[in-house]
């Protein structure tokens, strides 16, 4: 079997069979496969702060270069993954970036022997300096694969599915995502306590990176068009002619040479660093505040 026919629209089954319109199940699992990108989100990755700075050997200034490193590195990369989004569509990005985030936290639950395999081959270099190294690496991945592929693939692919129904569909989709954004520190909290800081690593990588992999393969499709459907569940023979509106399109070299793009970039940039890093120590500021972490 080639793997072009792996990503058929009609493959394993055709969504154009389906009692009701298949982008209320788009809703569902892509929904889902935002959910399953909180490993490598911050409020996922600062749960364990406190553990990577005892069993790396690094400081909390250290750590912190690290993650900000690591994410820098992965929003450079992140618009090439967009162009191969556009160009694989929606089920081959999703599971490469499962596979992807399921590999970095099998890298991450392994820290420890990782570091210890590191000094012995290059017994010169300090070890602070490979445990800086190495989070870098583990953080880039967690950060391209799940923060930012998962998340943009999964997003991307609802917006495709609907039209004048997608405010109602994003809506929906936020609901869940909110609530499982707040509720995933105690939620990691209650996985450490039961398995483990390595444990529950292994048990995300299992779940949602290879598991989101499979789920994104088996059900995500690019958009209804090759699936023989039209967005909002509507029908070539109920669709109505409707005038088009032209909107002048904006090409990329334009828009950077636009001082309204850097002035929104920047200010969302900062608001989204300081975000940022007050949720990565989120932790160590509640034992701060004589707060425990239950």
């Amino acid at each position: 079997m080639k793997i072009s026919s792996l990503v058929r629209a009609d493959f394993p089954f055709s969504p154009n069979r389906f009692p009701f319109f298949y982008g209320w199940w788009i809703l569902v699992v892509t929904t889902v496969g935002i959910m399953s990108s909180i490993p490598g989100q911050t409020m996922g990755v600062g749960v364990y702060t406190d553990y990577l700075i005892l069993h790396t050997g690094l400081n909390r200034l250290e750590i912190s270069m690290a993650y900000m490193t690591g994410t820098v590195l992965s929003s450079l990369l992140l618009p090439t993954a967009g162009r191969l989004y556009d160009l694989w569509g929606s089920r081959v990005m999703i599971f490469l970036a499962g596979t992807g985030l399921g590999l970095a936290l099998l890298l991450f639950s392994e820290t420890v022997w990782v570091l210890k395999q590191l000094e012995l081959l290059v017994p010169g270099i300090p070890r602070t300096t490979l445990g800086l190294f190495l989070m870098i690496l583990t953080f880039l991945m967690l950060r391209q694969f799940g923060q930012g592929i998962m998340s943009m693939v999964s997003r991307n692919t609802l917006a495709k599915w609907f039209d004048r129904k997608r405010g109602l569909a994003s809506g929906i989709s936020g609901l869940f995502v909110a609530f499982s954004f707040s509720g995933a520190p105690l939620m990691m909290n209650t996985l450490i306590d039961g398995f483990g800081y390595p444990g529950s690593m292994v048990l995300m990588a299992l779940v949602c990176g290879f598991g989101m992999a499979m789920l994104g393969w088996l059900f995500f499709r690019n958009q209804p068009e090759d699936c023989g459907l039209l967005m909002d569940g509507k029908t070539p023979s109920t669709e109505k002619e409707t005038p088009l509106t032209s909107e002048r399109e904006v090409p990329l070299s334009e828009a950077l040479r636009s001082y309204n793009f850097w002035i929104f970039c920047l200010s969302l940039c900062s608001s989204s660093m300081i975000v940022t890093g007050f949720t990565f120590h989120i932790s160590s500021i509640g034992n701060l505040a004589g707060l425990s972490r239950f």
